[in-house]
């Protein structure tokens, strides 16, 4: 895999051809997804808000980009996510669109905190108290893993990268942590940020309707 990133961009109002558009200039959907194959798109869903909020990806890009995938035949197309703390997954994926657009469009929806399909991954070269993490079965064996945030503002931070979207994929079982000499265990977190090893991963970043109070334009990463 070549070690530069891929970036297209894409500038209009109607979201399905700004998605495809951006396909088109990667070399197609034909190019970057293997037939046959399982593909996860990963929405940001994590909080119950209509689209009009621009909480979470909106329910329109998710279609836009599963109509590009499907045009590369895979085996199956899943939406996968698992909501913020204290939040119901279905509950988002409803409040935000997405729900009925995985109907419309015939792809399957997963809720990752139910998922119970759990495979023990040991953290590569960790430098903290995290040893191993736990990640559904389905994320490391798929082929192909699309990222899909939004962009918007973040409560912890003024810009995040779209690096909290990564939390999501994992479940909220507890990493395992490595113990220090007297015992201790520092800064065990519940969710970390940890992909599939093999799964060749595409990060788009979606065009939004402007938000309710004006704050989104359009535009594709």
């Amino acid at each position: 895999m070549s070690k530069k990133s891929l970036v297209a961009l894409a500038h209009g109002l109607d979201v399905q051809e700004n998605v495809t558009r951006v396909f088109d200039m990667m070399g197609g959907a034909a190019k970057m997804i293997e037939p046959n194959s399982t593909v996860v798109l990963k929405p940001n869903a994590g909080h119950a808000a209509p689209p009009e909020f621009a909480v979470c990806t909106h329910p329109e890009t998710v279609r836009a980009v599963i109509r590009e995938v499907k045009k590369a035949n895979p085996k199956r197309i899943v939406i996968a996510e698992a909501a913020a703390v204290g939040c119901d997954t279905d509950e988002c994926y409803e409040a935000c669109g997405i729900a009925a657009v995985a109907r419309e469009e015939g792809v399957e929806l997963v809720d990752i905190k139910k998922d119970k399909d759990l495979i023990n991954v040991a953290v590569r070269g960790y430098r903290s108290n995290i040893s191993h993490v736990k990640l559904p079965r389905l994320l490391l064996e798929a082929e192909h893993i699309i990222n899909l945030p939004i962009l918007k503002a973040h409560a912890s931070m003024v810009f995040s990268g779209a690096l909290g979207a990564g939390s999501g994929p994992c479940s909220d079982a507890p990493a395992e942590p490595d113990h220090g000499h007297d015992g201790r265990v520092v800064g065990l977190p519940r969710r970390h940020q940890h992909h599939g090893r093999d799964a060749r991963r595409q990060r788009l970043l979606p065009p939004h309707p402007r938000a309710h109070r004006g704050g989104l334009h359009h535009g594709l990463l």
